[in-house]
């Protein structure tokens, strides 16, 4: 709520249209103690990102140190605003009340967005640069996967056991080299989908058993890449693709690996 206010009071032309949709852990009802939460600004054909990003930045600053108030007259602290344009998805990243926040800015060329994310379709991402398709697809991942398994409370108990597990083994972290929450998440629904009768006991075997059987470097892929889309992950055609060494393809298109990162080092300690 307190990024839907921002962005509402700095968020440009009144004919520009936003929607202020959080992904993650927060929607699949996944977030521990330690979760961030992240939240996508995506707006329409009429909307400038980046112009968006830096006003955003601005007015979180006029913010920082001031304790500020919400509707319920609870206290709102800002803080360690940071903007991070090197990121694989550039993102504004703070904290309120202590709660790490990364938030990104992007658009569809469209009219207008649909309310529910989920009826973001395929042929509305046709013509978005890849900038953009990373940070929307981060909000169309999180709802599909939900969306997908066939029971969403053992996914949930699923990737807590799997997400504590791999934490304990310090291989919980994409910029490490290791795999991040979303490869997570996607392992384990694909697991979840593939064995729709097992209990959660037998859920978590499976994850284990899967994988450590699984014939890499071929992908783990919940849905068909589109041949015909190139910005699709496809090792036949991209040199770079072909390097990846543990692929993880995201459910949504344009299909692209999350574990980019990993490297043989790092392959070899999580397997």
């Amino acid at each position: 709520e307190y990024v839907k206010c921002v962005v509402k009071a700095f968020g440009g032309p009144s004919q520009c249209h936003y929607k202020v949709w959080p992904f993650g852990s927060y929607i699949m009802g996944t977030m521990t103690e330690t979760s961030d939460v992240d939240i996508a600004v995506i707006g329409t054909n009429n909307t400038d990102p980046d112009k968006l990003k830096e006003d955003f930045k601005t007015a979180l600053g006029l913010c920082e140190g001031t304790p500020l108030k919400d509707s319920d007259s609870n206290e709102i602290s800002v803080g360690g605003i940071t903007s991070i344009d090197t990121a694989f998805v550039p993102i504004v990243s703070f904290t309120v009340n202590g709660v790490p926040v990364d938030v990104s800015f992007s658009k569809v060329p469209i009219k207008e967005l649909p309310d529910d994310p989920n009826d973001i379709t395929d042929d509305m991402m046709k013509h978005v640069p890849m900038k953009d398709c990373r940070s929307i697809n981060g909000v169309r991942i999180a709802h599909a996967l939900v969306r997908l398994v066939p029971s969403v409370e053992l996914f949930q108990r699923a990737i807590f056991e799997i997400k504590t597990w791999a934490k304990s083994r310090n291989i919980y972290s994409n910029k490490l080299g290791y795999f991040g929450g979303v490869t997570w998440c996607i392992l384990v629904a694909k697991v979840c989908i593939d064995n729709p009768t097992l209990n959660y006991g037998d859920l978590v075997l499976a994850f284990f058993r899967t994988y450590s059987e699984w014939s890499w470097p071929n992908p783990v892929s919940i849905i068909d890449t589109q041949q015909d889309d190139p910005r699709e992950w496809d090792p036949r055609s991209k040199f770079q693709d072909g390097m990846h060494l543990l692929p993880v393809l995201t459910p949504v298109h344009p299909c692209q690996n999350t574990t980019h990162n990993v490297n043989t080092s790092s392959k070899k300690i999580i397997l």
